[in-house]
């Protein structure tokens, strides 16, 4: 599925299946998002600022450029996503644990 671009902020699509999907440079920002599934997905320079992600599996996801401001994902799960160069939040608080993002590219 293509969402790319789409603005979806302030949505309620907890527990929605988003396996796959191409998300890249979408606005969910405040969007309600608890246990919803981004596996494999194309969150390139997503807005999650201020979004509900708990317990949200980011597996293979690919997060380059994502926005994480206000955010928690206490229980998600990040296995394998690329987070490489976020541009915002450094520190994603993972349930209690901070997951912090590899240095930035053009910071190594």
């Amino acid at each position: 599925m293509d969402l790319s671009g789409r603005d979806l902020s302030g949505a309620h699509y907890a527990g929605v299946d988003f396996h796959g999907t191409n998300l890249r440079g979408a606005n969910l920002r405040g969007a309600h998002l608890a246990g919803a599934n981004f596996a494999d997905a194309d969150l390139r320079d997503v807005d999650f600022r201020d979004a509900s992600l708990a317990g949200c599996d980011f597996r293979g996801a690919k997060l380059d450029g994502a926005k994480f401001d206000g955010i928690r994902m206490a229980g998600s799960n990040l296995a394998g996503a690329d987070l490489h160069g976020p541009r915002s939040a450094r520190h994603l608080d993972a349930g209690g644990r901070s997951a912090r993002s590899p240095p930035r590219r053009d910071e190594s």
